[in-house]
């Protein structure tokens, strides 16, 4: 499925691999909208390349995405790999390789309320650009839910691997992974909500590499980072 028009979103509902892309404005690859649902049994590639088309988008209420693997490039302003803006809307896919490239393109933007995104295996997260993040949780009480072979990665200034912003009341489930950025003041784990709580397993690897760019930062009351065991942290950065 090709479009080309500004909000012309592109959606393919079969048991076989989807291939969408778009290069209008606001087109998105997949767009649910108040109670729909997009199941593709195998998966998607998707790609988008213009500002504010994400590669999946709930909107509304109770939305539904599911699937095998899904693989989302997108390249504009404020393109996100997936997007949540309703409420108790649900993304449940296995396997997950997501890079965007575009200001404030986050690779997982999780806004509006009780909503769930769920990798269950491999996920890759990364994004290029200052001040991007590649899990970004607003919104009130959402729930993001990963396996223990994800991989976040930010190379950008700013650019925070898990971001629970203010007021958000996030969740973050992991059973392990990779948590890695470069850049300065980027921190990997940054917990910044009251009653937020990242819950990270065993065998978690956390890194950082630039000047001021801590590991691990929790600045809230009640906000908590937990880890499992066998938990690796490193800094290399001054003043991190």
């Amino acid at each position: 499925i090709n479009t080309t028009g500004e909000a012309a979103t592109g959606e393919e509902i079969n048991d076989n691999i989807a291939r969408i892309n778009t290069s209008g404005k606001n087109a998105h690859g997949i767009a649910v909208i108040n109670n729909g649902e997009v199941n593709l049994k195998i998966g998607g590639v998707i790609n988008t390349e213009a500002d504010g088309a994400n590669g999946i988008m709930l909107t509304g209420n109770e939305g539904n995405v599911g699937g095998d693997i899904f693989i989302i490039d997108t390249k504009g302003m404020e393109a996100y790999g997936i997007y949540t803006g309703g409420d108790n809307g649900k993304v449940d896919i296995e396997t997950a390789q997501i890079t965007t490239v575009g200001v404030d393109a986050h690779t997982v933007m999780m806004e509006g309320t009780a909503n769930t995104v769920t990798v269950t295996d491999d996920l890759i997260l990364s994004t290029a650009q200052d001040a991007t993040h590649t899990l970004y949780m607003q919104g009130d009480g959402n729930t993001a839910n990963f396996g223990a072979g994800s991989n976040f990665k930010t190379t950008g200034d700013n650019a925070y691997a898990v971001y629970a912003a203010a007021g958000s009341k996030a969740v973050v489930n992991a059973t392990g992974g990779t948590f890695e950025t470069t850049g300065t003041n980027a921190y990997a784990l940054y917990n910044n909500s009251t009653e937020s709580q990242f819950n990270l397993g065993n065998d978690v690897s956390v890194k950082t590499g630039g000047v001021g760019a801590h590991a691990v930062y929790a600045d809230a009351a009640d906000a908590k980072i937990i880890f499992g065991d066998n938990t690796d942290i490193k800094t290399t950065g001054d003043n991190a």
